[in-house]
C-alpha cells in the first residue's frame, strides 16, 4: 500500500487492519462499537472511504453497492443528519431517489434496499449518549434502524469504555447496535516512531534517535501529544525537549485526556505512579481495561504509566492536596497560612481549593468577593489583578504559579 495515501501517519499495517476490521462488519450486515482512547480514528475513516483499493479488497468486487459515510452525534437530530448524509452521498454517486421519499429516512433506506444498496455509516462519538440519560434517545434511534433494516450498518466510536459491567444494560438494550465491540490500545513503539519520523520529515525537523524515543516514552503512543511536542520543537528550534515537556499548552492537552478517565481509572493510575497499587486495584475491571489499552504498561511484575505525561497531573494534584480549608482557616502542609494573604486573596484561594479541578467562572468569583453588590462592583481588571497577586503568593510558598490556570473566556481552574 502506498504510504502517501495514509492521511493520519499510521503504518500501512495499522491502516489495513483497521479498514479490514471495520468494513468487514458492514459487509456482514452487522454493527459495532470501537472503543479507542486515542481520538484519531476520524481521519482514518475519511481515508478508508476514499480508498477504492481497500474497499474492493474487503467488500468484494461489488463494493460500489455500499454507501459509506460518517456522521457526528454532536448535533441534536441524528436521524436528520443520517438522512442528509445518505442523500448527499447518493447525489454524488448519481443514485436516483424519488422526491417524495427524500423527507423520510426509513423511506430512503427502504428505497435503496430495493435498488440493491447497503448502507454503512461511522458514528462519532457516542460518549454523551452513554453517560447522559437525556441523550439516550440517540441510541434508541440508532438501535431501531440497525434492528429493522438489514442493509443498514453502523460503526460507533467511543473514547470511554462501555464494556464495564455497569454498562451491561446498554449491551443488552442495544444488542444490534453493539453486536461487535472492539477495544483498541495506544500505538506501540514501532507505530509511534513511524508517526514521529513522518512528522519530522514533513516539518523538516532534525531530531536524533534518542530524542524521538524520549517523545514516544513520554506520550505513550498518543499521537496528539507527540504532534504537539514536535510542533513546539518546530516553532522553537533553539529550545530543548525538556522545555517542550513543560509547555503550558501541552499540560492542558494532557489534562483534557486525564478528564476523560473515570474516577476509578484515575485512582488506579495515581496508585501506580505513587507505588501504592493494591491487590484490589489489580483485580478490578478498570485495571484490566487500562492494561488492555496500554494506559498501563507491565514490565515483568511491575506496572507503569503508559502515558508518562500523566505524572504532571498527579504531581500537581498531590501539591494541591497540601491545601485544605477548615473553620475559615487555610492550611498548607498542616500550617495555618492566613496571615500570608489579604482578606480578598483568602476568599479567592478558599474558593479555588473548594472547587479544585473545576472551572471557577468569573461571575462566581465576583459573587464571592462582592456578595450582593457583585453586579455593581464587577470588574474583570480587579479579578485579574487579584489572581496575579494570589499567584505571586503561591510562588512564595515554593509552588508553581500555574496551580491557578486561566481558562480563556471562562474563568480559572485550581489544578
Amino acid at each position: 500500500m502506498d504510504k502517501s495515501n495514509i492521511l493520519d501517519s499510521v503504518t500501512p499495517e495499522i491502516f489495513e487492519r483497521d479498514a479490514t476490521n471495520w468494513l468487514r462488519i458492514i459487509r456482514y450486515h452487522e454493527s459495532g462499537l470501537i472503543i479507542s482512547f486515542q481520538q484519531d480514528v476520524f481521519y482514518r475513516v475519511s481515508q478508508i472511504i476514499r480508498n477504492k483499493k481497500i474497499l474492493k479488497n474487503v467488500l468484494g468486487r461489488y463494493y460500489l453497492k455500499y454507501i459509506i459515510g460518517y456522521v457526528s452525534l454532536e448535533k441534536e437530530d441524528i436521524t436528520n443528519q443520517i438522512k442528509e448524509t445518505i442523500l448527499q452521498i447518493a447525489k454524488q454517486r448519481k443514485i436516483s431517489i424519488p422526491k417524495e421519499r427524500k423527507n423520510n429516512l426509513e423511506s430512503i433506506i427502504h428505497h435503496l434496499e430495493k435498488l440493491g444498496y447497503d448502507i454503512g455509516l461511522f458514528v462519532f462519538y457516542i460518549n454523551d449518549a452513554l453517560e447522559n440519560k437525556k441523550e439516550t434517545h440517540h441510541l434508541k434511534e440508532l438501535e431501531y434502524l440497525t434492528r429493522n433494516y438489514k442493509n443498514f450498518s453502523l460503526i460507533c466510536f467511543s473514547y470511554k469504555n462501555i464494556a464495564y459491567s455497569r454498562f451491561k444494560d446498554y449491551i443488552s438494550n442495544y444488542s444490534f447496535l453493539f453486536t461487535n465491540v472492539m477495544i483498541y490500545p495506544l500505538y506501540n513503539t514501532r507505530d509511534s516512531i513511524f508517526f514521529i519520523n513522518l512528522n519530522c520529515k514533513n516539518w523538516q525537523i532534525k531530531l536524533d534517535k534518542k530524542t524521538k524515543e524520549k517523545i514516544r516514552y513520554y506520550t505513550g503512543g498518543y499521537h496528539w501529544l507527540s504532534r504537539h511536542i514536535l510542533r513546539f520543537l518546530r516553532n522553537h528550534p533553539k529550545k530543548t525537549l525538556n522545555q517542550a515537556l513543560k509547555d503550558e499548552f501541552l499540560y492542558r492537552k494532557v489534562y483534557s485526556l486525564w478528564q476523560r478517565l473515570t474516577k476509578k481509572e484515575q485512582d488506579i493510575l495515581e496508585n501506580i505512579y505513587l507505588k501504592v497499587l493494591t491487590d484490589k486495584d489489580i483485580s478490578s475491571e478498570e485495571f484490566n481495561y487500562l492494561l488492555k489499552t496500554r494506559l498501563i504498561i507491565q514490565e515483568n511484575n511491575n506496572f507503569y504509566l503508559g502515558i508518562k505525561l500523566f505524572s504532571m497531573i498527579i504531581d500537581k494534584k498531590k501539591r494541591i492536596s497540601l491545601f485544605h480549608v477548615k473553620n475559615g482557616k487555610i492550611f498548607f502542609r498542616e500550617k495555618i497560612i492566613n496571615s500570608h494573604f489579604s482578606s480578598k486573596e483568602l476568599a479567592l484561594l478558599s474558593l479555588f481549593i473548594n472547587e479544585q479541578g473545576n472551572i471557577v467562572h468569573r461571575d462566581k468569583i465576583a459573587k464571592t468577593l462582592w456578595k450582593a453588590k457583585w453586579e455593581e462592583k464587577y470588574s474583570d481588571w480587579a479579578i485579574d489583578r487579584l489572581v496575579y497577586r494570589l499567584r505571586k503568593k503561591i510562588v512564595s510558598l515554593g509552588l508553581d504559579r500555574n496551580l491557578v490556570r486561566t481558562i480563556k473566556k471562562r474563568g480559572f481552574i485550581f489544578a
